[in-house]
């Protein structure tokens, strides 16, 4: 498709530039395209039974991965420079492609960055401290409040789907750092007190998750709050729970 570049020159008589709305040199001839698809799949649909239905559905499939590639760099291009006011007509496309889901991962895998921060910033020199205040304040009530911030700043372009993308943002924050904080566990209950410690760890993770649920008014067995249980509870408690069942006396 003929999608012009982010900052292709306006030209009235060609038809390409910016838009009367304000809209992106790109937007109106990719949302032309996608109209044209969606025109395109419901015939391939509807004509499916009759004779040259594979070079239907071949075109319908070529068209779509060719606006799909030119959206590429838009997308990535949008989602470098955050909130973005080109997100909403990207989330339309994206969703006319049937490639909403791809867009909200890729929107979640961008954001957490802050959140990773803050987990790094403690160092081997602060493991003499206990490790479940410090993951209460410092890490997981800002990360909390990182994640409300982003129920809102996505709702105008994922709409409702706006909690399910804030919990992905948050799952997408812990997951990487779960062989960190199993390692920073196994070094806390090596210390006097350390089990106890790594027991209060626990609660407050999943204090976390329900507050998250609370927060997105997500159902506390919504898959979406489930995937960031187990990437922060699930993970990096699994080896107690190995160690549990390895114990003497376990039940098999």
């Amino acid at each position: 498709p003929a999608v012009p570049a982010d900052d292709a020159p306006s030209d009235a008589s060609s038809g390409i530039g910016a838009a009367s709305d304000g809209a992106p040199a790109w937007a109106p001839p990719a949302e032309a395209v996608a109209e044209r698809l969606s025109a395109m799949a419901a015939s391939e649909k509807v004509l499916r039974r009759l004779p040259d239905a594979d070079e239907r559905r071949n075109a319908v499939a070529t068209l779509r991965e060719d606006l799909e590639a030119a959206l590429a760099p838009k997308l990535a291009a949008a989602l470098d420079r955050g909130a973005d006011a080109a997100l909403p007509r990207l989330a339309v496309l994206y969703k006319k492609l049937g490639l909403g889901d791809a867009l909200r991962r890729a929107y979640a895998a961008r954001r957490p960055g802050d959140a990773r921060k803050r987990w790094y910033a403690r160092g081997p020199d602060r493991d003499d401290e206990p490790l479940a205040p410090w993951l209460e304040a410092e890490f997981l009530a800002p990360l909390l409040e990182d994640v409300k911030a982003e129920a809102e700043t996505c709702a105008a372009w994922a709409g409702d789907d706006a909690a399910a993308v804030a919990a992905l943002v948050a799952r997408d924050a812990v997951a990487p750092i779960a062989p960190s904080f199993a390692d920073k566990l196994q070094t806390a209950s090596r210390k006097p007190g350390g089990v106890a410690d790594c027991a209060s760890c626990e609660a407050a993770c999943e204090a976390f998750v329900g507050e998250l649920a609370i927060a997105l008014r997500l159902a506390p067995d919504a898959a979406a709050a489930m995937d960031v249980g187990y990437a922060l509870v699930g993970e990096p408690f699994a080896p107690f729970a190995r160690s549990a069942n390895a114990a003497p006396g376990a039940p098999a």
